[in-house]
C-alpha cells in the first residue's frame, strides 16, 4: 500500500501577476486589471514551509514574466539555500534578462529553463508577443546558449502552434535550437 503525505510533491507559485509581451494568445491583459507583487515574509513562509517536506519540484512562477521582480534571483537563490536538492523550473520571455542575470540565474542552478518564444522570424514574433523587441530576445537567447552549454539544465524553447506560424519558421527555431 503507497504511503500518501498531504503535502504536495509539487509547488507552483505566483510572486507577482506583471507580463510586458502581450501575447496574443495569452488571456493576461484581460485578467490582471490589479498588479501586484507576493510579500517578501509570505514568499519566505511558503519556502520555509515547503523546506520542512519532500518536496522535488518548485515553480516559482505561473502567468507573469518573473524577471520583471528585480528580487527575482535572490528569491531563486533563496529557494535552492532551502531546499538544495530540489527542481527548480523557471519560465521567461526572454525579454528582460541581460547578461549579469543570465550569469546569475545559472549560477543557482535551476533544473529546467522554458524560454517562451513565439515566433522564429522577426515578423511573426512582433504578431505574437507585440509588447517585447525581438532583437533583444534573439540576443539573450544567444547569450542564454553560452551560460547553460556545458549546464545540467534542460533548457527548451516553447512555441505555440495557433496557425499564425509555418513550418518553415517552426523548423528554423528548431535548428538554432540544436545548434
Amino acid at each position: 500500500m503507497k504511503d500518501f503525505n498531504d503535502f504536495p510533491k509539487v509547488v507552483e507559485l505566483q510572486l507577482h501577476n506583471l507580463c510586458n509581451s502581450n501575447c496574443i494568445i495569452c488571456p493576461y491583459s484581460s485578467i490582471n486589471e490589479t498588479k501586484g507583487f507576493m510579500p517578501i515574509e509570505l514568499f519566505k513562509k511558503i519556502i520555509d514551509e515547503c523546506s520542512k517536506h519532500s518536496i522535488e519540484r518548485i515553480i516559482p512562477y505561473l502567468n507573469n514574466e518573473p524577471f520583471l521582480d528585480m528580487e527575482y534571483i535572490s528569491k531563486l537563490q533563496y529557494i535552492r539555500k532551502k531546499m538544495p536538492k530540489v527542481e527548480i523550473e523557471v519560465s521567461t520571455n526572454v525579454s528582460v534578462l541581460d547578461e549579469e542575470k543570465i550569469r546569475d540565474l545559472e549560477m543557482v542552478g535551476i533544473t529546467e529553463l522554458r524560454l517562451s518564444v513565439f515566433g522564429f522570424f522577426e515578423e511573426t514574433h512582433k504578431k505574437m508577443m507585440p509588447g517585447i523587441s525581438y532583437k533583444r530576445v534573439m540576443k539573450n537567447l544567444m547569450l542564454i546558449s553560452s551560460y547553460f552549454r556545458d549546464s545540467s539544465c534542460l533548457v527548451s524553447i516553447t512555441m505555440i502552434d495557433n496557425g499564425k506560424i509555418n513550418d518553415k519558421e517552426f523548423k528554423a527555431m528548431e535548428k538554432m535550437a540544436q545548434d
